[in-house]
């Protein structure tokens, strides 16, 4: 079971410390950057990509909801597929419930509006995808370098990828060989 809760001083928002994922055998993974939107990213990532296939059960705290509740700082999105698979955010009414429950809930500042690409950037080391969102849907040839170290690059499994379903291709990333990171591909020098 992943137990997810948000350390913060009750009722204030601006008194937020971290998130705290609690999954294993008493293990503890902190995010606390300071900034709750990019944290709530990285735990997110951090669940889907190295608890979902260890772990049976994925549950919130009551202070996830409490933190929420108790200002009016953040509000959710959502990361949806169309039916090409191509990703994109949805917010407030622009979501059913039956869809909030099959897709990834994340946050932004209250009234901000951004795409998926635009959320990337924003949080650049936070969640890398994959090219499968172009309007083509076509993967993108794998690249030879990455932009870190410029070395030989680590590409993703494509076919778990397709096997864990659309969600998991926004989450889908490269790694450089040299330092072990996530890093976003580029041409190699020709």
């Amino acid at each position: 079971m992943v137990l997810t809760t948000i350390n913060y001083e009750e009722p204030n928002q601006n008194k937020y410390y971290g998130i705290e994922v609690h999954y294993g055998n008493n293990e503890i993974k902190v995010f606390n950057s300071g900034d709750f939107v990019k944290d709530w990213a990285q735990s997110m990532k951090f669940k889907i990509n190295e608890l979902s296939d260890k772990e049976a059960f994925f549950i919130h705290s009551s202070s996830v909801n409490h933190f929420i509740m108790d200002g009016n700082r953040y509000e959710p999105c959502y990361l949806v597929f169309n039916e090409k698979d191509n990703p994109s955010l949805k917010f407030g009414d622009e979501i059913s419930f039956k869809t909030k429950n099959t897709s990834i809930e994340f946050f932004v500042e209250e009234g901000e509006r951004c795409t998926w690409k635009e959320f990337k950037k924003k949080y650049n080391q936070v969640i890398k995808s994959t090219e499968h969102e172009d309007s083509n849907n076509s993967p993108s040839p794998i690249a030879s370098v990455s932009a870190c170290c410029s070395s030989e690059m680590i590409p993703p499994d494509w076919d778990m990828v397709e096997q864990m379903g659309s969600l998991w291709k926004a989450y889908a990333c490269y790694i450089c060989k040299e330092c072990g990171k996530v890093c976003e591909p580029v041409d190699a020098p020709q």
